[in-house]
């Protein structure tokens, strides 16, 4: 694929839920590698586009293209071998074990004529080396934290070994130095690994450390894109969020920092 296409193309999307609009004629495209992360206050349609994008939730209108193919023309299994989705709140079946619910993510490689192998073995052993989970391997699901529980289900995406992963808020649950192993770890995706990361965060001096590409929305709609140098700015955060700021440049990582004003009594 040509380093100027797209990885994603997201063309004059609407999504609704029943009769409420999410977002109309939304359109925006996700670089092929790199860490892009969207950004926006709550409601305003950032887990809504990330689902439109895997086929979860369905667009009312407009087009969803995956290196170069419109989504709707591709099958739900050869789909799934292409894009990885952490659901937000995912859940797992009762009294599972980790090693069983990571495995699961080998699903869309299994089929009539290819069932397990050494390759999948393989697969989950560095899907839960990678977040750090194998010598939790044997329990169940059930027993574990809610930090724990989230680095299981990122172990299942790795699992599914796709070139392209979508994370609906990864850093769920976790502490904070937790959260900068998973953002550590979505770094080595893109860089090693040379796969395509979107995900949604809410912390935004994070998000503009990490990403290497910033999506801002508000209200369905972009607002705002580019690298987070050019993007995040005292303006936007005032635009976007409604809250005066002060934005600096961070003394350790030179991305921008995020700094609210204290309101005015």
């Amino acid at each position: 694929m040509s380093n100027n296409q797209p990885r994603i193309a997201v063309r004059n999307l609407t999504t609704s839920y029943d009769t409420r609009v999410i977002s109309s004629d939304l359109s925006v495209e996700i670089p092929e590698g790199g860490f892009s992360v969207i950004i926006g206050p709550n409601a305003c349609g950032k887990s809504t586009l990330l689902r439109a994008i895997a086929k979860i939730h369905k667009q009312a209108q407009g087009s969803i293209v995956l290196d170069g193919k419109d989504t709707n023309s591709i099958k739900p299994k050869e789909l799934a071998q292409q894009l990885g989705l952490l659901p937000q709140s995912a859940i797992a079946p009762e009294k599972m074990r980790v090693r069983d619910l990571v495995a699961r993510g080998r699903s869309p490689h299994q089929g009539l004529f290819r069932q397990w192998s050494t390759q999948d073995h393989q697969a989950v052993e560095q899907a839960m080396e990678l977040t750090n989970i194998a010598h939790i391997a044997d329990r169940s699901v059930d027993e574990l934290s809610g930090g724990q529980r989230q680095r299981v289900w990122l172990a299942l995406v790795l699992a599914q070994d796709t070139p392209t992963v979508l994370l609906d808020e990864p850093t769920t649950y976790l502490d904070l130095a937790h959260q900068i192993d998973i953002l550590e770890l979505c770094q080595r995706m893109y860089q090693k690994q040379r796969r395509t990361v979107v995900a949604v965060l809410h912390d935004l001096n994070l998000a503009t450390r990490y990403a290497t590409h910033l999506v801002v929305m508000k209200d369905g709609a972009i607002v705002a894109h580019g690298h987070p140098n050019e993007v995040m700015t005292e303006s936007l955060m005032d635009q976007v969020f409604n809250l005066p700021s002060l934005v600096i440049e961070d003394p350790v990582t030179k991305t921008p920092l995020v700094i609210p004003r204290r309101p005015d009594k």
